[in-house]
């Protein structure tokens, strides 16, 4: 029998702008993404279905976590903001991807909903390019219950995963403008129905760690790839699409200036400057 996932948008209508990319949505763009993601998962043969059909109309956060009884999995699409964002140069510094997770930790359900939810982080750091270590949290009320709704809602019903993911912090300008490329939004959803479809086939590990290996300085000669959606330095000229599965040579580095030369297999070259916060060490 197919598995059954619940899909949440986080917020409807015109909700959580970004303070520095005003066309940035969080409630807009966490619905694209829920679309593609359910698109995605469906290729896959799993039956998903969304705790709401209209992304105008609002739904009390607890009864969208309801919405998971009887399903298989629970995910709510969320993108991060914190107080005092407006501050610029506060709000470069700040991109973590956390997963929050329910807070008791004697059971599988919350076992299985923070492996999961630490695989979607890291992966999610990964393709974004988030420079702070990835995560899963929990946060609570003061009389101890869950902070989150949806996740209280979850808690009621029978669905033994339940996370809510925070695709970085949209009060980042870089990751908020990340996030509004489509086609970036596709490949990010391609990347979690794989990570889902893992899960479900029990090719996820069952321990994960909680942190991930320090990065290892980018040099002269490293292999790396570039960001999916990465523009040439100091423009705002994107590279071809055609460049990012490919594994590239460092040829100089100039501070933040990277220069890619040859591909690692001999049989392109693009000799482009790259934003070394755009570039993932392989080797």
């Amino acid at each position: 029998m197919a598995k059954r996932i619940m899909l949440d948008a986080g917020h409807y209508g015109k909700y959580n702008r970004s303070p520095h990319v005003k066309e940035y949505y969080e409630s807009q763009r966490m619905w694209v993404l829920m679309r593609l993601l359910q698109m995605q998962l469906e290729k896959k043969g799993y039956i998903v279905h969304t705790t709401r059909d209209d992304q105008s109309k609002d739904l009390a956060v607890i009864d969208r976590g309801k919405k998971a009884k009887g399903y298989d999995m629970f995910i709510s699409l969320h993108s991060n903001d914190f107080d005092g964002s407006e501050n610029l140069t506060t709000a470069n510094k700040i991109d973590y991807v956390v997963a929050y997770v329910p807070s008791y930790t004697k059971n599988d359900r919350c076992k299985n909903s923070q492996k999961v939810g630490l695989r979607f982080a890291k992966y999610i750091s990964g393709v974004i390019g988030s420079k702070q270590e990835p995560r899963t949290d929990t946060k609570l009320k003061s009389n101890g219950d869950e902070y989150y709704g949806v996740l209280r809602g979850w808690q009621k019903v029978s669905c033994p995963v339940g996370f809510i993911i925070e695709h970085g912090f949209h009060s980042n300008p870089k990751t908020a403008k990340w996030l509004l490329d489509d086609e970036n939004l596709l490949n990010l959803a391609s990347g979690e129905a794989n990570i889902i479809d893992a899960y479900f086939k029990g090719e996820i590990e069952e321990k994960e760690e909680s942190k991930v290996e320090a990065p290892k300085e980018i040099k002269v000669g490293s292999i790396v790839k570039i960001r999916n959606g990465a523009y040439m330095y100091g423009t705002t000229r994107k590279l071809s699409s055609w460049v990012y599965p490919l594994e590239w040579v460092v040829l100089q580095i100039k501070g933040e200036r990277v220069i890619v030369d040859k591909s690692a297999d001999g049989k392109h070259s693009i000799e482009t400057p790259i934003d070394i916060d755009d570039l993932t060490l392989i080797r």
